[in-house]
């Protein structure tokens, strides 16, 4: 696995990962989370949401702890910074963690903060009615353009890089989606973004084998490294 002492200016490192039943063995992915953690998973009402959770959690502190050279999972210090999202104290790397379903993606980098969102391809979304409610004019057009499963991937490809932005910055849906316009290469692939997130850097990558779309979004000029995608 990349460590820290290997990772390059302007590389997102990806790692994907199974947390649903498939997954890491529960009671080994509790003993790497603490005891405040732990108490937060007690707190979901559906064993699938907490289970889920607790996966998603200990595969966030096994990559972290091995990229930053941290020892033991379990013994990462993790924070809250200001903007509300987690980071590790005194390290140069931003990190995101977003999961559909029972698939979770992380991103790691030595910048100063990033963004990454995934969405199943099957996942089951009005997709037509929620691009005329939240999407910009130009993406609307685009989705109207196509219909079936390109006009769904397409929707995918739209919403996971309008959330990449806005989680990039712990403001989320605080921010209308109306106003990060993703500009199309060839109509079906996001290139970069206009209004809110100009001139912000934007990729995004299907990964076929697996049914997901997976967007990045950073201030910077950025490549998408995948470390693994393995389930």
């Amino acid at each position: 696995m990349t460590s820290i002492a290997e990772a390059k200016p302007g590389h997102v490192h990806l790692w994907m990962r199974e947390i649903g039943v498939h997954g890491s063995d529960l009671d080994q992915c509790r003993n790497s989370l603490t005891a405040e953690e732990n108490d937060r998973a007690e707190k979901f009402r559906f064993d699938e949401h907490r289970n889920r959770f607790i996966r998603g959690r200990a595969f966030l502190r096994e990559v972290l702890a091995t990229f930053c050279g941290s020892g033991s999972p379990g013994e990462l210090p993790l924070a809250i910074g200001e903007d509300g999202k987690p980071l590790v104290p005194d390290s140069p790397v931003a990190f995101n963690l977003s999961h559909s379903g029972d698939i979770a993606v992380l991103g790691v980098a030595p910048m100063r903060e990033i963004g990454v969102d995934v969405e199943c391809f099957d996942r089951r979304v009005e997709c037509l009615a929620l691009a005329r409610r939240y999407f910009a004019p130009s993406e609307i057009a685009a989705m109207e353009a196509l219909n079936g499963p390109a006009q769904r991937e397409l929707f995918f490809r739209l919403w996971t890089s309008k959330e990449a932005a806005m989680k990039a910055t712990g403001e989320g849906l605080r921010i209308d989606p109306r106003g990060i316009e993703v500009l199309l290469d060839n109509a079906v692939r996001p290139l970069r973004y206009e209004g809110r997130f100009a001139p912000w850097y934007l990729a995004n990558q299907d990964r076929n084998s697996n049914g997901v779309t997976v967007s990045v979004a950073a201030p910077e000029p950025f490549t998408m490294i995948w470390e693994s995608d393995s389930l």
